[in-house]
């Protein structure tokens, strides 16, 4: 399935962005913290880095994804991935940043995914099309908009995405819901580390 066509059907209808835009081939399963952070890295609001996968930090940690954006390139070849969570329209400058580093890698095969923006913000959705624009590859899961936080942590030895429970047991419907998700005015721009 072509997730980019239907993220393009979807962006053409009037309420985009005023519900949860969810595309992706099944749930995302949940993974326990307590048996998983300390073989972590953690990539944290505003930063942007390469990570590849090591057994001592096989997993990277996003918390608490609200009104920021998590983007992530997972190449399959390399295991190895370039993750940002960018605060605010990503600049420009970045993109070609971000492409720049891709370009290093030798031949990519990308999985993007695309998570965040809680806050039902669209003002981010111009910085997404550039950069599917100059990056252009397969989009394997996007989930936008919304109303509940989303805490992620990706094995970068397979590159599958999964639930982050903060704690060891099943969470009650509703109980992950932002009450009042925070709302800055974007500020935008990447720390690369």
């Amino acid at each position: 399935m072509d997730f980019w066509g239907a993220y393009e059907k979807r962006r053409g209808n009037p309420d985009f962005g005023r519900g949860r835009l969810w595309l992706r081939t099944g749930d995302r399963p949940n993974a326990s913290a307590l048996r998983l952070v300390e073989r972590a890295a953690e990539l944290k609001s505003g930063e942007a880095a390469i990570h590849t996968y090591s057994p001592e930090r096989r997993y990277l940690v996003a918390r608490d994804i609200v009104s920021d954006l998590l983007i992530l390139l997972y190449d399959v070849n390399s295991q190895s991935a370039f993750a940002a969570r960018p605060t605010g329209p990503v600049y420009s400058e970045d993109i070609e940043r971000i492409s720049k580093t891709l370009r290093a890698m030798r031949n990519p095969k990308l999985e993007v995914r695309l998570i965040g923006l809680q806050n039902n913000d669209t003002s981010f959705i111009e910085s997404i099309e550039r950069l599917h624009r100059k990056v252009g590859h397969e989009l394997s899961e996007i989930d936008l908009f919304g109303n509940e936080r989303r805490h992620v942590i990706i094995d970068m030895l397979t590159g599958k995405p999964y639930s982050l429970l903060l704690e060891n047991r099943i969470y009650r419907p509703g109980e992950l819901v932002v009450m009042q998700a925070p709302s800055p005015k974007p500020a935008g721009g990447l720390i690369f580390s």
